[in-house]
């Protein structure tokens, strides 16, 4: 008894400990645990994520080289011993080669996965062959195929036959979690395996679909406690974003890591538990061992992490109205394509699309606290399908969203340095699937500078970035559209 009461004393303590997250959009964090006013249903479409049917000929993005190579190196621990030797990415060069169901290879093939990557080759071995029934922890930088892991090992371990759910998968945001659900649902394409969605203004009942995908106050609240899932039938809890989702330890009184412990609590002491993000800081993977004990850990070493297929540069400004205007020249000159511009708060967000709009741009704009989630919806969707280009978000769109066609991502404000794993999260929206990517970082203070050579130096990237000042247009506009081609 006195051991279980240090351990959960212990826990308390490191959910304490943790930092404050300096982000607008706590609010929209606070948003996901209430309860829905109004009832809407979303549809679930088709998601730019996916390919038609190709080959590795014919030029599929996820079967490529580059999409393979950009992966980075794997490492296997188990039981705090890294692995020598023999890894499984090493010979399987097939989906063929996995103990996949036919119905998810036939679902592949149509969505043009031909090869896996290495963390897909290296977790679906682990959780459906070497180790089937183990806790896993998997980090991996941003399109190196994290997702379809996680969903393939969800797909194949949950039995179609018994009408109950058995899987669930958090996700840190309403829009995130929409997409995933897409990604499964087309995954299960031609196999008997139902989607739920549990998210704010989607309709609650009772699950009797095998996957449940969501945000945690909305899973939490209407389906474990209100009992419309049976924990004890739930035999695998996926965590997408975990450093997200377990990072959120003072904000609020119903922590978003706290809510997730809740959720585990719900169900049965064996279920299977797999954490997944880009990046772990020492707190965060002390508090997940309480969640995900004795877990199988893949990763890609941190180096791998800054992401070398995405070119770095910061333009220094003088101040804002020199830092609007280099955007202003870029936007003019050069033909970017799909882009998004991130800022810190709400605020500016609102003031940079007023701003952009008075000079003439066609934008949208996007952000958590104050936006009604329908349109939420809807400038996401006008994002995805290209009606728009130039989406200006707050940190909202930082983790996870895939839209293929975004070539370009602009920090029009520096992240926070305390929080250095955003940076990674943002600029990992170009350059998905092994495709080249650019990011630029508009500087226009003091602050900002001190906080992007924390990141940097923390990343060790200093190398792998181009620093230019304003002043000098014609470098600037050289130097990008050499990427751009």
């Amino acid at each position: 008894m006195a051991e279980a009461e240090a351990r959960v004393n212990a826990l308390q303590k490191l959910i304490s400990d943790l930092p404050d997250v300096p982000s607008d959009d706590e609010e929209y964090d606070r948003e996901e645990e209430e309860l829905a006013k109004n009832i809407q249903n979303v549809q679930l479409g088709p998601v730019d994520l996916v390919e038609q049917p190709g080959s590795a000929e014919s030029g599929s993005k996820f079967s490529g080289p580059d999409f393979l190579n950009n992966a980075g190196t794997i490492s296997v621990t188990k039981q705090g011993v890294k692995q020598k030797g023999h890894y499984a990415h090493e010979t399987i060069d097939s989906f063929d080669k996995l103990p996949l169901d036919a119905t998810l290879r036939k679902g592949l093939i149509k969505m043009g996965f031909v090869r896996p990557s290495k963390i897909q080759a290296e977790g679906l071995h682990v959780l459906l062959q070497d180790s089937p029934n183990s806790n896993v922890v998997g980090m991996a930088h941003h399109g190196s195929g994290k997702t379809a892991t996680f969903l393939l090992a969800a797909l194949s371990k949950v039995n179609p036959d018994e009408k109950c759910c058995q899987c669930v998968v958090l996700l840190p945001t309403r829009e995130l979690a929409i997409q995933v659900a897409q990604v499964c649902d087309q995954l299960a394409t031609f196999s008997p395996i139902k989607i739920a969605l549990g998210i704010p203004e989607y309709p609650v009942k009772r699950v009797a679909e095998q996957i449940l995908i969501g945000t945690p106050g909305r899973i939490l609240h209407q389906y474990c406690r209100d009992r419309n899932i049976d924990g004890s039938r739930v035999k695998l809890f996926i965590v997408d974003e975990a450093d997200e989702m377990l990072s959120q330890g003072r904000m609020q009184r119903n922590a978003m890591a706290q809510t997730v412990f809740d959720i585990r609590h719900h169900f049965d002491k064996n279920c299977q538990v797999l954490l997944f993000s880009a990046t772990f800081d020492d707190n965060v993977r002390q508090l997940s061992e309480h969640i995900c004990p004795k877990p199988i850990t893949i990763k890609v070493n941190k180096e791998e992490i800054t992401l070398d297929g995405i070119k770095q540069f910061v333009i220094s400004c003088p101040g804002k109205p020199e830092r609007f205007k280099t955007l202003m020249d870029i936007y003019s000159i050069l033909e970017i394509g799909q882009s998004i511009i991130f800022v810190n708060r709400v605020q500016g967000a609102q003031l940079l699309y007023e701003n952009m709009t008075r000079e003439g741009f066609k934008c949208s704009v996007i952000y958590g606290k104050g936006m009604e989630r329908k349109l939420r919806d809807k400038t996401m969707e006008d994002f995805r399908t290209g009606r728009t280009t130039v989406l200006i978000s707050s940190d909202l769109l930082s983790r996870g969203i895939d839209v293929l066609a975004v070539t370009v991502v602009v920090n029009y404000d520096v992240p926070f340095a305390q929080d250095p794993s955003t940076y990674v999260h943002r600029i990992g929206r170009s350059g998905r699937f092994g495709r080249k990517g650019i990011a630029i970082n508009l500087v226009g203070c003091r602050e900002s500078m001190e906080n992007l050579r924390s990141i940097l130096s923390h990343y060790a990237c200093q190398d792998k970035v181009k620093f230019m000042r304003y002043d000098d247009l014609e470098t600037i506009l050289e130097s990008i559209e050499k990427y751009l081609v």
